[in-house]
């Protein structure tokens, strides 16, 4: 769980390079010959500017997600409420000391067209029936002073959570419709 929130915090530094060198003349600091040279120097620039931002002590985690500008409030809260577990995880010992933290995230939800849902007990599907899949909320609450006890299947979903929500959002809240422009080639 660690691990991944510090790779959200690595995502963020880098959508915030990104942002800050988007739109701006680069002039070079030396010769580049072909589109893989000119591509690698430009992911050189990003990589740089996320180290400046992940190295900017003035910026605490809960800035850099405020600078994003999410127009989602609820992924914003849900950004901000897994950074309250890292904050609890990396420096306290696994307990919420700062205040009550309420962790959103989503999970996977599988029925079959028949109404039973699918909870990862042994089952038979049959060939000519329907899966409904969709996405259902969960809200883990700790209290101040509480340990922060994740199962694996909660792990499970805030890596898939970070993966088809945040990442998406974070992207087209610092690129507004990169996602929605037509890819070139």
């Amino acid at each position: 769980m660690l691990n991944m929130t510090r790779a959200l915090i690595d995502y963020i530094d880098t959508i915030l390079g990104l942002q800050a060198l988007r739109g701006v003349e680069i002039q070079l600091d030396r010769d580049l010959h072909g589109e893989e040279a000119v591509l690698e120097y430009v992911e050189e620039l990003i990589a740089e500017q996320a180290r400046t931002v992940g190295a900017d002590r003035k910026l605490s985690n809960q800035d850099k997600v405020k600078a994003l500008q999410i127009p989602e409030p609820l992924i914003e809260d849900t950004v901000f409420s897994l950074l309250d577990v890292r904050q609890a995880l990396e420096h306290h010992k696994r307990v919420s000391t700062r205040r009550d933290i309420v962790l959103r995230f989503w999970r996977i939800n599988v029925e079959i067209d028949d109404g039973n849902e699918f909870t990862g007990e042994p089952m038979k599907v049959e060939a000519r029936q329907h899966l409904l899949v969709g996405f259902e909320p969960v809200i883990r609450k700790f209290r101040l002073g509480e340990p922060i006890l994740l199962s694996e299947e909660d792990i499970e979903n805030i890596a898939r959570t970070l993966t088809f929500t945040i990442g998406p959002d974070l992207l087209k809240a610092a690129v507004p419709n990169v996602l929605n422009e037509t890819p070139s080639g």
